[in-house]
């Protein structure tokens, strides 16, 4: 099934395991976006030359969250709510869209768009810029520009709002 796959993650409990699954797939796939686990930084870091896009590393973040549950708990605690489907808060999502040219928005302000009130309350909690970096809590005055990520928080209801605010445009004929 790897030829109609939107992504794999290869997480088995051996670093050369899921080197090897990275290996293979990205051989097969260059456009898969591949997820994989490793026990530490170097296992980390073979396993992204390998192709990975992303590595988790379940034993360091482990460690932060428990160091956080001590010297930060309400943040802990809060993070743990938002970012936990069906959790005490069901209702809430956190969703990532791009910003492309064919949705019209390129351009202008997150104020001019009026997105808590076009949505009924979204919030845009940060935009990634195409060069990787973050905008956290970004303004009114925030201009907005193709292939930027938008990073939304609200009900579900809230993110369709979004996403349809973004979604393409049917071009004028």
């Amino acid at each position: 099934g790897i030829a109609f796959a939107r992504g794999l993650v290869a997480s088995v409990d051996s670093d050369e395991k899921n080197l090897y699954i990275t290996l293979s797939a990205r051989a097969q796939r260059p456009d898969l976006v591949i997820v994989a686990r490793a026990s530490d930084e170097s296992a980390a870091r073979k396993i992204v030359l390998a192709g990975a896009n992303r590595v988790v590393q379940p034993y360091s973040h482990a460690g932060l969250h428990l160091a956080n549950l001590v010297v930060k708990p309400q943040v802990a605690d809060f993070l743990d709510i938002v970012t936990t489907a069906g959790g005490p808060l069901p209702d809430m999502r956190f969703e990532e869209i791009e910003v492309t040219r064919e949705c019209g928005q390129t351009g202008k302000t997150i104020g001019e768009l009026r997105i808590r009130n076009v949505t009924g309350g979204a919030v845009i909690v940060a935009l990634r810029k195409p060069d990787g970096t973050f905008d956290v809590t970004p303004g009114a005055d925030a201009v907005l520009g193709e292939g930027d990520v938008i990073i939304g928080v609200g009900t579900t209801d809230e993110m369709r709002r979004l996403e349809e605010l973004f979604a393409p445009r049917e071009a004028a004929v």
